[in-house]
């Protein structure tokens, strides 16, 4: 897991981000480590899907919105599962698929069930 150790910087400071994102999509470390992780509105972290959920502490999501996104939907739902179980406040879940033009929406999950849709 990357990023996390910005997030629970910021808890233990009381503070929290607007926004957390949870990518699971494979070959994404070697962006992360470049994505902005300072900042009050939001926090990038990455679960590489070789992760073993259960030995990831997960407390850090606590009370929090998370957004889970990546390709493969067993992982992204795995993660998504595991976040919620955590007691985060809000987790929306987000599969998509690469296309020549960009990326397509193929499934959504939402522990609120406001934008639970899938194609």
């Amino acid at each position: 897991m990357i990023g996390q150790s910005h997030l629970i910087e910021m808890r233990m400071r009381r503070k929290a981000p607007r926004w957390i994102e949870v990518e699971t999509t494979a070959g994404m470390d070697a962006w992360a480590k470049h994505w902005p992780t300072k900042g009050p509105e939001s926090c990038h972290v990455y679960i590489d899907p070789t992760e073993n959920l259960q030995r990831l502490d997960l407390r850090c999501f606590c009370g929090l919105e998370v957004k889970v996104v990546g390709e493969d939907q067993r992982r992204v739902r795995e993660v998504f599962d595991a976040i919620r179980d955590e007691a985060a406040g809000r987790v929306i879940g987000t599969v998509f698929e690469r296309k020549p033009w960009g990326f397509e929406t193929v499934e959504m999950l939402d522990t609120e069930g406001l934008m639970t849709w899938h194609r």
